[in-house]
């Protein structure tokens, strides 16, 4: 299990480090920088005979579940600003059904601003 915090970069300009395994998980676009996503994540390397298997079988493999305490990790979700109702009803009975415990609102990106009047 690694954790990192993401590395947000300009994808026409900047470049990714190919010797390191682990830059693509933690690389996004600098437009999603407000985030300051940090990520976790667990990689199991296929090994055989001792050695990294790199037959093509390995990277075939289905992915992994691991546990973990969602309402630990989610502390809000927010529904894009122009979502039809709708949306975010939906999003609202998915998080009710699940039993997160976090509040669903609607973004402000879209609000007017306050001319203090």
């Amino acid at each position: 299990m690694f954790v990192g915090e993401v590395q947000y970069i300009d994808y026409k300009t900047d470049i990714f480090d190919d010797l390191d395994t682990f830059a693509p998980a933690l690389m996004k676009r600098k437009g999603y920088e407000h985030e300051n996503e940090v990520r976790a994540y667990y990689m199991d390397v296929p090994m055989k005979d001792g050695k990294v298997d790199e037959s093509p079988e390995a990277d075939e493999r289905p992915g992994v579940y691991r546990k973990v305490d969602i309402d630990r990790l989610v502390k809000e979700v927010i529904v894009a600003p122009d979502a039809e109702p709708w949306f975010l009803e939906l999003v609202e009975a998915v998080v009710d059904r699940y039993g997160l415990a976090a509040p669903v609102r609607r973004s402000s990106l879209a609000d007017p601003p306050n001319w203090g009047q």
